[in-house]
């Protein structure tokens, strides 16, 4: 689960007075409407809110948990939050599809890291292959906003990782930890967002378990664990 810091901090105002403000990270991205700033883990930029109260809602809004003064707060399960679609209102973001298509082949991480959190947004299908492409990717950033960009798109995505991982299990090159390591993250995230799958996720997960890289292997855990704890929920939950 991916938590957003929100920080406490005092600005001057344009009349030199000293004002408390709450700052989150935010990710920038440029919409028709110009730049926007956006709630995200992986954001190099802030939002300043007013209150503590808006901070918070900015973050529930964009779907995520938040860490304020050292300690971890949810806001959500999101398990059984709603699945964030993209309305044909909003047909003006076809348009960026293309260009975010190109920017993952920039030479700049960062770039690369925010094209693929918006086409993850977007639940972009047709980003799908070059996602495969990038998931050996040597910057950390870049492989973990695949992995969560790759647990929004949900179901389609799942036998390209299957496929994906396959296929690293065979290569000796160090990108290929890097692949197995990224297939494992986004198997991570989609117990999170597609709890139905988790009958499809959980066999290559265990096979990750005598993985030869020990964080694969760490990450495959996650992943088992996750799943016998949402199991065991739902027994409990089950009526007598």
């Amino acid at each position: 689960m991916s938590f957003i810091h929100i920080k406490k901090q005092t600005v001057k105002g344009a009349d030199g007075t000293s004002q408390e403000v709450f700052a989150v990270q935010a990710l920038a991205i440029n919409s028709p409407q110009g730049k926007k700033l956006i709630p995200n883990p992986a954001g190099s930029e802030t939002c300043a809110f007013n209150s503590f109260e808006e901070a918070i809602e900015s973050v529930r809004h964009a779907g995520f948990d938040y860490i304020f003064e050292g300690k971890k707060t949810y806001l959500m399960d999101r398990v059984h939050r709603p699945k964030k679609r993209i309305r044909t209102g909003l047909d003006a973001f076809s348009d960026a599809v293309p260009l975010l298509l190109e920017r993952l082949q920039d030479k700049e991480p960062a770039v690369i890291t925010h094209a693929i959190f918006a086409l993850g947004e977007l639940e972009e299908e047709s980003a799908l292959l070059p996602f495969m492409d990038a998931l050996g990717h040597e910057d950390s950033n870049v492989r973990k906003a695949l992995a969560e960009a790759l647990a929004k798109i949900g179901r389609s995505a799942l036998p390209h990782l299957v496929t994906a991982y396959q296929a690293a299990k065979q290569n000796k090159e160090k990108y290929a930890s890097h692949i197995r390591l990224t297939v494992m993250g986004a198997y991570l995230e989609m117990t999170h967002t597609h709890r139905e799958l988790l009958s499809l996720i959980l066999p290559q997960a265990v096979e990750a378990l005598e993985d030869e890289n020990w964080m694969v292997r760490s990450q495959a855990a996650l992943v088992v664990g996750r799943a016998a704890q949402y199991f065991r929920d739902d027994r409990l939950q089950e009526p007598n």
